[in-house]
Order: structure tokens, then C-alpha cells, then sequence
């Protein structure tokens, strides 16, 4: 895994004679396969929405003059003032440039550092893609939205790589006396258009800092733990780096700590140690669901105030709905760095008998 999405396209047989797909077959140039890349990254504040992507450059046996691939990135609805920046260590930002200069009367792009440009995310933008040969370039797109968005909104953004192919015309079935059939015969033998190669989408709900929080921790703590398995010399390296930095960045400003976050494979961090944990004693006086009905979390009535606790686990909801249910006393424990986020939960009250 190399991000917070992967996706895998399979080949489904249903026992045919012979394979449905040859060897080599895309989803870009089959009917028989599909492919949809959808990665989902929530916002609160900030609103920096950080997605690793992985391209193919543009084939080395290109024609002089002849258009590389691009990069076509439809911003959708997102709010004016939408800023966005794309890092591709395997290749240069100037020749990006130099290539958009000699394409475009105008595109928006500006240097960031060698290896980064950066434009305003509105409209349609157009990125070249730098020839290579050998390993698909690892990138990392950033999208940074105004500081205030709207609340409940999802913005959608779609990038597609498009390049340019060719074919023999298809030659018409002749009509006698059809002058329209000579016509088209006697036109150039081959013919180009531009056919999309390969497509992700980008959906950014609007939610709250509660929510995000401890899905931003979990997904810190796996892609520190598949960071810390990489090779210096690995094409995704430098792109994790900076990766993690903006995740952590993320959990820091959604009021956790990623210097506490341990890398993990399933994203569970390490059991707090004592005196690193606050516990609190009450009664479940509320029980918070999402707008899709989803269990999201509880309140807990204590001597001092009410205090919320987020959770998605199924089990915790049975306990939390017999404890409210029963009016059981229970102990909620969280680590100090993520007050919200459930660690224990221990019955003060033996259940009553049914």
C-alpha cells in the first residue's frame, strides 16, 4: 500500500474455455475490465487534503513535436481560492514548465522547488507529462482549500491521464454510386485522437475535528509503520516523506499528537502507559450516530461534566446500549493525547438479570 487507497483490477473467468483477457489487457483498452479509483480524505480545518498518486511518463519513442501525455484535472466545485500543488520526484518541475510553455498559450503553473509545481485550483488544468523510461513516476497531489468551507459539502476532483494514439481510418463498405464513399477513402490512411489511460477521483467531505481525528491517527500510525519498511533507494521514499509530514500535520492541527502516534500495521497504537491515561466514572447519558444512522460514539455523564467518546466499533456500541439501557456505571479510560478516543471501558455494575 501507498497511500490510503490501493486498487486492484481482477480478471472474473466464470470457468470459459479460454481466458476472457489476454495478458497485457487494461482497463483503458478493454470491455472486459473496469477500474475505479476513488480515495475519500475528510476536512475540517485546516483543510489540506494530501493524496499520493502513481502515473506512467510519457514513452521516450515519442515523435518530435508530438503531444506527450497530460495530466487533465477537472477541480470540480471547489471553493474559489483553492490552492493545489503536485510533487514528482522522478522527473523535474522545469521541464514541466518548459513543456506547458511550449503547449499552452497559458496554464497556471508555477515552480515550487525542483521537483514541485504548484497553480490555483479552478476550471480544467492541464499538466505534461516528462518522458521516462523503466518505473511509473510516485507522486503527491495537495489540494489546500480556503480556510472557511462550507459545512456538509463533498468536493469532487478528477484527474485523468489522456494521451494521444493512432489507427488506420476504418475503411467504409463501398455503395456504388455513392460519391461520399470515394471521399472518404481518399483521406489520410491514419488517423489520432486522445483516450484516457487511467483515472482517479478525489472526495472531500466537509465533516468535524471529533470525526477525523482518530481516523487521521490510524492512518498515521500504518503509513508510518509501511514508511519504516522502505528502501532509501524505493521510487515512493521521497514522496512517503513528505506524505507523513502533511498527515501529521493534519493530526496536529485536528488537536492530536502525532509525536505520540506509533507506527503500526493495523493502525492500533500501542497500549498507553500508566499515568499517561485519564479515566473517568459516570453514566451513558446519550448515544451520538452520524447522519447515515452509523454509530459514532457516546457521552458519559461523570461528577464533573459530560464527556464525549468516539468510537465505530461494533462491540463498543452493544456495551455502550446495555450500559445506557441498564443504567450501569462505567469506567471510560483514554489516553491524554486523544481524550476523545476509547482505550478502556470497564463495568462498574454486574449487568442486570435477564
Amino acid at each position: 500500500m501507498r497511500g490510503q487507497h490501493q486498487c486492484l483490477v481482477a480478471e472474473i473467468n466464470l470457468d470459459a474455455p479460454a481466458p476472457q483477457v489476454a495478458t497485457g489487457t487494461a482497463p483503458a483498452n478493454s470491455d472486459k475490465l473496469a477500474q475505479r479509483n476513488l480515495t475519500i480524505v475528510g476536512v475540517a480545518s485546516p483543510h489540506q487534503v494530501p493524496v499520493t498518486f502513481d502515473i506512467k511518463p510519457t514513452a521516450t519513442t515519442l515523435a518530435p513535436g508530438a503531444t506527450p501525455d497530460e495530466l487533465l484535472i477537472d477541480w470540480g466545485g471547489v471553493p474559489a481560492g483553492t490552492k493545489a500543488s503536485m510533487f514528482l520526484p522522478g522527473t523535474s518541475a522545469d521541464t514541466i514548465l518548459e513543456t506547458a510553455n511550449r503547449l499552452y498559450l497559458a496554464h497556471g503553473l508555477s515552480r515550487v522547488d525542483g521537483q514541485t509545481i504548484s497553480c490555483q485550483a479552478r476550471g480544467l488544468t492541464f499538466v505534461p507529462i516528462p518522458p521516462g523510461i523503466g518505473s511509473n513516476y510516485a507522486g503527491l497531489l495537495t489540494i489546500d482549500l480556503p480556510t472557511h468551507v462550507p459545512r456538509d459539502r463533498v468536493f469532487k476532483v478528477v484527474t485523468k491521464q489522456v494521451r494521444t494514439v493512432k489507427a488506420r481510418r476504418p475503411v467504409p463498405i463501398p455503395v456504388l454510386g455513392a460519391a461520399e464513399t470515394h471521399a472518404a477513402v481518399s483521406k489520410p490512411d491514419l488517423i489520432e485522437w486522445r483516450r484516457v489511460v487511467g483515472a482517479f477521483q478525489v472526495s472531500i467531505p466537509v465533516s468535524t475535528r471529533e470525526r477525523l481525528l482518530p481516523i487521521e491517527e490510524r492512518l498515521l500510525s500504518v503509513l508510518g509503520w509501511i514508511a519504516s519498511k522502505m528502501s532509501l533507494t524505493d521510487r515512493w521514499y521521497p514522496v512517503f516523506q513528505r506524505y507523513l509530514q502533511q498527515v501529521g500535520g493534519r493530526v496536529k492541527d485536528l488537536g492530536g499528537d502525532p509525536s505520540t502516534i506509533v507506527p503500526s500495521p493495523s493502525g492500533e497504537p500501542d497500549r498507553p502507559k500508566p499515568g499517561d491515561e485519564r479515566c473517568v466514572t459516570g453514566k451513558v447519558v446519550g448515544i451520538i450516530f452520524d447522519h447515515f444512522g452509523d454509530f459514532e460514539g457516546f457521552i458519559l455523564d461523570a461528577e464533573d461534566r459530560e464527556h464525549k467518546f468516539l468510537s465505530r466499533e461494533r462491540d463498543v456500541e452493544q456495551l455502550v446500549e446495555r450500559a445506557w439501557r441498564e443504567r450501569l456505571r462505567i469506567t471510560v479510560c483514554a489516553a491524554r493525547h486523544s481524550p476523545h478516543r476509547v482505550d478502556t471501558i470497564i463495568v462498574r455494575e454486574p449487568p442486570a438479570l435477564s
